[in-house]
């Protein structure tokens, strides 16, 4: 999502809170691509029979948990590690929500809201 991308990639660019957007995206690829070879996203990938569209809206759902975090957390580089531990752990344990969740922000009506996003309860 265009708009997504855009608001992650200036998110990156400020002061505060500034992180390196393409080492990001690469450990979020991975995160992505690890969930599908633990057989995390096989009922989805079966259910939606598209691998590729699973594989990229669970991508996308992490960018936007990222991107929610990043900014309601009010994080800094220092805390990359500990964000991308609990992305992994969402990642393989309910990878449906963060597809999910990505899904509802997309179509909103009043425009995505990423900022609630961030329940997982």
């Amino acid at each position: 999502q265009p708009q997504l991308a855009q608001e992650i990639y200036a998110l990156s660019r400020r002061d505060e809170g500034h992180f390196p957007f393409m080492i990001v995206s690469i450990n979020l690829t991975k995160l992505s691509l690890d969930a599908l070879r633990a057989g995390a996203l096989t009922k989805l990938c079966n259910g939606a029979n598209a691998v590729a569209q699973t594989l990229h809206d669970l991508y996308a759902g992490c960018y936007l948990h990222f991107h929610t975090q990043w900014k309601a957390r009010s994080l800094t580089i220092v805390d990359f590690d500990a964000l991308k531990k609990e992305m992994a752990r969402l990642t393989l344990r309910r990878p449906a929500t963060l597809i999910k969740r990505f899904r509802a922000w997309k179509r909103a009506p009043t425009g995505p809201q990423p900022s609630g996003f961030a329940e997982f309860g």
